[in-house]
């Protein structure tokens, strides 16, 4: 367990490193290690493929560093500011493409699931795909980049209780969703 000490000193020991990583790069790739996999995930949730998701995640890192210096706290983690860069990556990456992406897909390969097991991630991705950008980008940064509600609300500029609802409220469309088309 942490203390509560540890917890205070964690923004300021990333606020140390984000100073120094202005003044050396090198300092950089402890932020990068630290807020890597989180990065990937999300990314990956988004895009549903390893490839592009680490192609992003790359050019999400590359972004960040070169406008380190315009980075402001403003109450939020060093890890939503990099979000959104990723969020605007996935975007731009998005506008370029030329075929829809299946998304949240690969996360675990499918010659280690049984038949069925196959049958009900395909269907849950089919309803994932139905959801609309936004409620896909939700469940993303909640599950995938592994941020809390508020966390969440922080970023996007809502209350932490509006979050929680949607969240509740999009995962119990897609339980029922779910529930109606396996009975089919």
């Amino acid at each position: 367990m942490t203390s509560s000490n540890e917890h205070r000193d964690q923004p300021r020991e990333e606020e140390a490193l984000l100073v120094a990583a202005r003044e050396n790069p090198e300092v950089f790739a402890e932020l990068y290690q630290r807020y890597l996999g989180a990065i990937y995930r999300y990314l990956l949730a988004r895009t549903g493929n390893r490839a592009e998701a680490e192609d992003l995640t790359q050019e999400t890192f590359l972004r960040a560093y070169r406008a380190l210096h315009t980075y402001q706290p403003r109450g939020l983690p060093f890890l939503a500011w990099l979000l959104r860069i990723a969020r605007n990556v996935a975007i731009d990456a998005g506008r370029r493409a030329t075929v829809e992406r299946t998304r949240f897909s690969a996360l675990r390969p499918p010659s280690l699931l049984t038949r069925e097991t196959i049958d009900d991630q395909l269907l849950l991705e089919q309803l994932l795909r139905r959801l609309s950008p936004e409620k896909q980008e939700l469940l993303a940064l909640r599950f995938a980049a592994g941020l809390s509600t508020a966390e969440i609300a922080a970023l996007l500029g809502k209350s932490e209780g509006a979050i929680r609802k949607q969240l509740f409220r999009i995962i119990r469309e897609l339980r029922e969703a779910y529930h109606a088309e396996a009975a089919e």
